[in-house]
């Protein structure tokens, strides 16, 4: 792909991060007697992106950009929320987010794809982002799931800057020339550091989430099946069940007191006084996100379920080992943290990213949704300051 073969359009209804880039791609065409698919180069078909992009205030800044890798049923609509409240104003960098397949304006694939495969597109789709913007620096922010696609787009910008290849994951055994705009990447488009924050783990660690592990025990039609109905039933009862006072019991008072969850408050509809208005915002936005989420949560849950992708988690720290280049890793967890729990996160950090001296634990924070939240509320990302912060950003 060349930026002749991309063009973007703004949304209307978001103010000015919203964006949707449309590139051109193989068509995905079926093969005899398989579910799978098989790319046609002869054949080309348009693929939307959709991502949010707010742009570094200082013009000088805007070739660095920190990628943000969003948790499950989330989407780039975080990114707009901390934007709109200036959180990003100071920031020495922009911040894109990408939305993954099926979410938001971003086309779905087609059915039948493994997780490699799945992870490998969404990174296609964030290289043609950072193709097209000329971005030349990046700094990868993945919290919870999100874990999984960012160590895959950090291995292949890993390789843009070493020119290495070694792999031996399905995703490049069956598409060595990755297509779109991977391959267009500019030369100079380097990666910077990588910070994870509570990373979920796959089920090939025995420490992992327990449900996670209990998905990958169980046939896949089991779980297929399973995913669906839990999806449409949490769809359907979010909103009944997430509501401003069941937040704020998630939250400890000491997390509230350090991450700045105290304002003012709203009056409900009675006129009396309602819920604190930082936690009305946040829960309009959680199920804003899960109503654009909805068509890819069953898949993402199953990949979730899946131990395959812990391969590319290995392979990246194979590469790094052999790369002249230094990059930065970093780790926060929690100790309380039920969906990446504590021990998972050691384990993989022992196991793929250099050791478990690359885990800092926050004592501040007691669970993992504070934690994906990056402790305070909408628009006021705490921890993700202090990432920035740590990068030399802010």
């Amino acid at each position: 792909m060349t930026s002749n073969n991309a063009s973007t359009s703004c949304s209307t209804n978001s103010r000015r991060y919203q964006r949707i880039l449309t590139i051109r791609t193989p068509e995905e065409q079926k093969v005899p007697g398989n579910s799978r698919t098989s790319s046609s180069a002869a054949a080309a078909t348009k693929r939307k992106i959709g991502y949010s992009l707010c742009e570094a205030r200082n013009v000088r800044h805007r070739t660095t950009a920190i990628v943000l890798f969003y948790p499950l049923a989330a989407t780039s609509l975080i990114v707009d929320v901390a934007a709109e409240s200036q959180s990003y104003d100071n920031y020495h960098a922009s911040v894109l987010c990408v939305d993954r397949p099926g979410v938001a304006s971003t086309d779905s694939l087609p059915s039948g794809m493994s997780s490699i495969e799945q992870i490998g597109r969404h990174a296609d789709d964030v290289l043609a982002v950072l193709n097209h913007h000329g971005i030349k620096s990046v700094y990868i922010l993945g919290v919870c799931l999100g874990h999984a696609y960012a160590v895959q787009v950090a291995r292949r910008l890993l390789r843009q800057s070493t020119d290495k290849v070694h792999d031996s994951s399905e995703e490049y055994a069956n598409n060595p020339n990755p297509q779109n705009g991977s391959q267009s990447l500019p030369s100079s488009c380097i990666l910077k550091g990588l910070t994870l924050v509570a990373p979920f783990v796959s089920p090939a660690c025995p420490s992992s989430w327990r449900i996670a592990r209990l998905g990958a025990s169980v046939p896949n039609f089991v779980l297929r099946a399973a995913t669906s109905a839990f999806t449409t039933i949490g769809s359907a009862s979010m909103p009944l069940f997430l509501t401003p006072n069941q937040l704020k019991k998630l939250i400890s008072t000491e997390e509230q007191e350090e991450f700045g969850w105290s304002s003012s408050v709203v009056a409900d509809e009675d006129g009396d006084d309602g819920d604190d208005e930082n936690y009305a915002r946040a829960v309009q936005l959680a199920l804003k996100m899960h109503k654009l989420s909805g068509n890819a949560q069953a898949i993402e849950a199953r990949l979730g379920a899946d131990p395959s992708w812990q391969q590319l988690c290995d392979d990246f720290g194979k590469e790094l080992q052999m790369s002249p280049y230094s990059i930065p890793i970093r780790i926060l967890a929690c100790r309380e943290d039920k969906v990446a729990p504590l021990e998972s996160v050691l384990w993989i950090a022992d196991r793929s990213y250099g050791g478990k001296d690359a885990v800092e634990i926050d004592e501040r924070v007691h669970s993992h949704e504070v934690m994906t939240m990056f402790g305070g509320p909408p628009g006021h990302p705490v921890i993700m300051h202090e990432i920035v912060r740590g990068w030399k950003l802010l």
